[in-house]
């Protein structure tokens, strides 16, 4: 099945483990019973936005009440820093797998807006050649740039074409 930016769920199930390493039990799906805590998935955003959690307001998770005050909590945290969530707690609670895939999506999008990849070598080396031919052609159109015997690099002046009479008494 394709998750949300392309990924299959296991590429999301991965990385999701892969941010909660070492501080929660990884998930081998999106029903995964131990989600319905919500302790997860406090982790998971955590991981992504440390700031966004108070340790305090956390449960152990162990009874239905904990699950349901966790899972409130999960989505105003996410809320909270601008995650589009379409789900409620009891969804989480109830380990719906569409749903968790859904939080775990936007969580996951979420951090690729604030963390882009950095671009594959091959996509550089074709914005420094579209740089280089721009410059060529900036050269081309104004004559070049030269540089004084001091070294500092002359400036070229480019003039405004006049304004038409008309165009100027309405504005």
């Amino acid at each position: 099945m394709r998750g949300a930016g392309g990924g299959t769920d296991k590429e999301i199930i991965a990385w999701a483990n892969e941010k909660v390493a070492g501080k929660a039990k990884p998930i081998t799906g999106f029903d995964d019973k131990s989600i319905g805590s919500g302790l997860y998935l406090i982790e998971l955003l955590a991981a992504v936005e440390s700031r966004c959690i108070n340790r305090d307001l956390v449960t152990a998770g162990v009874t239905e009440e904990e699950q349901k005050l966790n899972a409130k909590y999960v989505i105003s945290s996410a809320r909270k820093i601008n995650c589009s969530l379409f789900l409620l707690w009891e969804d989480l609670v109830e380990v719906k797998p569409k749903m968790v895939l859904s939080f775990i999506a936007a969580v996951m999008a979420l951090e690729l807006q604030m963390h882009p990849p950095p671009p594959p070598p091959s996509l550089l080396k074709k914005a420094s050649d579209v740089l280089a031919e721009t410059s060529e052609k900036a050269k081309k159109m104004f004559g070049g740039f030269s540089s004084t015997k001091s070294g500092k690099t002359k400036s070229v002046r480019v003039e405004k074409p006049e304004q038409d009479q008309n165009a100027a008494a309405c504005s």
